[in-house]
């Protein structure tokens, strides 16, 4: 029992709780409770509706009911000035019957803007990658063309998704015997980039 009381007191970034079929909390804890008006110790034997505004009641309950049926749901939440991934799951005893729903809050606002602040970065060198003028492309070790700038598309005359995953080779047959194939396969073998100066031309 103090292995299980030690494991949700320190639960990280969130909390973690058990709520019986009457919808009471039987244990409720984490780093997280300092976010909570109340500790989790005082929650024990309460009913979310006597902890949580009715927006938050009308919004969480039904996943707790529906924990109680068996059911898991994930779902993210505005709380205060952040934002939590919400586990409702159910715990089933040895028989397989449900005695009560488990609910895993973490703070995921941190992670979410990360992930917003990538997102925008990544759209931003898109950009970029396609206002180059100068054909630019990508080759894999199989020499398939694994990105291509709109320039190079421009080029082919079709849309920048139909030339990707496509070999070279499939797209310009010539230019297997020319002396950029060949450098291009030399520096995929030793990893060493290359500068050729030529000329292509496409029959």
């Amino acid at each position: 029992q103090q292995w299980y009381e030690a494991l949700i007191r320190n639960f990280p970034n969130g909390i973690v709780g058990l709520v019986n079929h009457d919808l009471r909390f039987e244990i409720m804890g984490g780093t997280g409770e300092i976010n909570l008006p109340y500790r989790g110790d005082d929650l024990v034997g309460r009913k979310l509706s006597d902890i949580m505004p009715p927006e938050v009641v009308k919004r969480d309950e039904p996943y707790l009911r529906a924990a109680l049926k068996g059911e898991t749901h994930v779902q993210t939440v505005d709380f205060q000035d952040g934002k939590y991934q919400v586990y409702t799951l159910p715990i089933t005893n040895d028989n397989g019957h449900v005695i009560s729903a488990m609910v895993m809050s973490q703070d995921v606002t941190e992670l979410i803007q990360a992930q917003k602040t990538i997102l925008e970065n990544q759209e931003r060198y898109q950009m970029l990658f396609h206002s180059i003028p100068d054909m630019v492309f990508i080759l894999n070790a199989e020499m398939e063309l694994t990105l291509v700038n709109q320039a190079l598309a421009d080029w082919f005359g079709m849309p920048t998704h139909e030339i990707r995953d496509k070999k070279l080779v499939e797209l310009l047959p010539e230019i297997e015997e020319s002396i950029f194939y060949e450098n291009y396969r030399l520096s995929l073998e030793d990893e060493h980039p290359r500068v050729v100066v030529g000329q292509y031309a496409t029959s």
